[in-house]
C-alpha cells in the first residue's frame, strides 16, 4: 500500500542525505526534518522536492486568526519553523 511506499521512501531519504530517524514524522503529507537553523538552506538545497520550513507558522493560519488564538498559544511554532525543512513526496510519485 501508499502508507508502506511512503515510509520505505523516508528510511531510503535518512541514508540517502544522512537525516535523523524520526518515525513520528514520516506519514504526514509533507516529510518535515528538523536541523540546526543554519544548516536549513544547505539541507533544502540538496534534496530534490525539499524547502525551508513551511508556508505559514500555525498561529498566522486563517482558521487559527479566527478562531482568536495568538503567537502565545503556539508559543513554539517559531522555533520549530526556524528548524525546519520539508520535503514532498509527490516530488517522488509519493
Amino acid at each position: 500500500p501508499r502508507l508502506h511506499k511512503r515510509r520505505e521512501w523516508a528510511k531510503e531519504m535518512q541514508v540517502k542525505y544522512d537525516l535523523p530517524p524520526d518515525p513520528g514524522n514520516v506519514d504526514w503529507f509533507l516529510y518535515p526534518v528538523r536541523c540546526k537553523p543554519e544548516k536549513r538552506e544547505e539541507l533544502a538545497k540538496r534534496i530534490p522536492g525539499a524547502r525551508v520550513g513551511y508556508h505559514q507558522l500555525i498561529p498566522d493560519l486563517p482558521w487559527f486568526k479566527n478562531a482568536s488564538f495568538t503567537s502565545d498559544y503556539c508559543v513554539n511554532a517559531k522555533k520549530i519553523e526556524s528548524e525546519l525543512v520539508v520535503i514532498d513526496p509527490m516530488a517522488y510519485g509519493l
